[in-house]
């Protein structure tokens, strides 16, 4: 009609063969607005009854990907999804190096050195691309169902789902290619990471604390003019109030680390035995898992409740009071549901990332048959927590697994 309208201004009129009409007629613009009206009501008619079917398929539990940029799957005989091992074994790369300490930008140029491809077939991998993979529960074996939806049938337009519509969470619903303990310990650290990931490749960055004032030491850069070049650790909180004003060479640190690792090493085969024990007591999450997957069943029951209700109590009005009260009590229960929901699902990720974390430590702990002898950067990223730094001969190393030396 805009389009109309702007060429009648300029008298230019339009001939709609199929409907025979003639834009500068008088009725020409009736008919168009009466025609338009249906086809929009059409429109809006079939936006609802996809948007249902959509619905009800995620509230029985059913969905899909878009296979042609989605890593790692294939689409099964059934529509199901199913392990493309070529591209997982790149998924396991990018999470292998997220947790050696790469960051998505370092991540993404990894990936273009050998020549992989992007989801979409792309040789250029963006940053968002890797963090995407790092953040979808989809590569644990579960799914969170929209997380998007549209508002307006018109525009088309995606809204992220903030709790505006009911969302649903299948676990387990397809092959996993990264373990669920992996997934939510890079789930924990992954936020920090990206606000704080170094950008010069430094791999004591973010790791030494100061015994002053519990920020950070930072590398600085000693006789950056001549042949005595070399750096220095220092709080970066020393012009600020802090009055730590002792500097540790990278030396000292990575001597600090073998001795300590080494003194790990003699230990390890109690401190695995203790690591077993803690893993089918403390860290069993059993109970947690069944916990959680009553409460979800729960969560969606109580949803479905209220949907109900809303709809009752819009066709009813005569009876608004009774049913705005059993909405109000509904939408307590659902409240508090959630909530338990919700303390549930952070207890199982905080326990399954610490015992991710936990068997990767005793793994590598067991590959080192033999004391170390020289400083690995890659075992230190593994390993380490934080370390204070006191002086260049006090350093206090805290390993991931919570043992300080």
């Amino acid at each position: 009609l805009q389009t109309v309208r702007a060429l009648k201004e300029k008298g230019v009129e339009i001939f709609f063969e199929k409907e025979n009409i003639w834009t500068l007629d008088a009725k020409g613009e009736l008919l168009i607005t009466i025609m338009s009206s249906l086809a929009q009501e059409e429109s809006r008619s079939i936006s609802e009854n996809t948007t249902w079917g959509k619905r009800k398929k995620f509230a029985d539990g059913k969905y899909s990907v878009p296979f042609k940029v989605f890593l790692g799957y294939d689409r099964g005989p059934d529509g199901e999804l199913v392990i493309n091992e070529e591209q997982a074994k790149v998924v396991r790369q990018i999470y292998g190096l997220f947790l050696d300490g790469f960051n998505p930008p370092e991540i993404a140029r990894r990936l273009e050195e050998q020549n992989i491809l992007t989801p979409a077939g792309c040789k250029h991998w963006s940053n968002t691309s890797v963090a995407n993979i790092l953040r979808n529960e989809k590569y644990k074996g579960d799914a969170l169902l929209q997380k998007q939806y549209t508002d307006d049938f018109l525009s088309k337009k995606l809204i992220n789902n903030k709790g505006e519509v009911q969302q649903y969470y299948v676990t387990g619903g397809h092959p996993a290619i990264i373990s669920p303990d992996e997934f939510d310990y890079v789930q924990k650290i992954f936020p920090e990471r990206m606000k704080n990931y170094p950008r010069n490749n430094d791999v004591f960055a973010k790791k030494l604390v100061c015994p002053d004032c519990g920020g950070y030491l930072g590398r600085k850069v000693w006789h950056s003019v001549d042949k005595y070049r070399t750096y220095r650790y220092t709080c970066n909180n020393r012009y600020n109030g802090c009055s730590f004003n002792k500097s540790i060479k990278p030396e000292d640190i990575e001597k600090a680390f073998v001795s300590k690792l080494n003194t790990l090493i003699m230990q390890r085969g109690e401190l695995i035995e203790e690591f077993k024990t803690i893993v089918t007591t403390v860290l069993d999450t059993t109970a947690l898992e069944e916990k959680e997957k009553t409460l979800r069943e729960e969560v969606t029951r109580l949803a479905k409740e209220l949907n109900y209700r809303v709809e009752k109590n819009a066709s009813h009005a005569q009876n608004q009071y009774v049913y705005r009260r059993e909405f109000v009590e509904l939408e307590g229960e659902y409240a508090k549901a959630t909530k338990e929901l919700n303390e549930v699902v952070t207890e199982l990720e905080d326990k399954r990332a610490h015992k991710f974390i936990s068997s990767e430590f005793f793994s590598e702990l067991e590959k080192c048959k033999e004391p170390v002898k020289e400083f690995n950067p890659k075992l230190w990223i593994r390993l380490v927590d934080t370390a204070v730094a006191k002086a260049p001969d006090d350093i206090r190393i805290r390993f991931k697994n919570g043992i300080e030396i």
